[in-house]
């Protein structure tokens, strides 16, 4: 499903992105936003895992591959691969989620 973007700006090596709320959903905008490294690495929010613990999330998802982790809005978001097969029962959302970032063609060319 395409969905409206805003480009939030560049901070760093990461552009940030927002999504529009559908008409049947109300998230918050820090639940909709996403970022975008240089070299094409997506990070989303740690507290797709698990909300009440997203800075453990985070903290592990950097000591245990060294990907990027950042806050953005209050919230810290991690890389869209580790959380993938660190959470296998999130796993078919995150994949989801980066093919709707992929059909919006913001990730950069090889």
């Amino acid at each position: 499903m395409r969905r409206f973007l805003r480009y939030e700006g560049e901070v760093g090596n990461m552009k940030w992105y927002v999504t529009q709320n559908t008409s049947d959903t109300r998230y918050p905008e820090w639940a909709r936003s996403f970022a975008i490294t240089e070299d094409g690495l997506i990070l989303l929010p740690a507290a797709l895992a698990d909300a009440e613990n997203e800075a453990m999330i985070a903290i592990s998802a950097c000591e245990q591959t060294g990907s990027p982790t950042t806050a953005y809005l209050g919230h810290l978001y991690v890389s869209s691969t580790w959380l993938k097969s660190e959470y296998p029962d999130i796993a078919e959302l995150v994949i989801e989620l980066e093919a709707d970032i992929q059909s919006m063609g913001v990730l950069p060319r090889p």
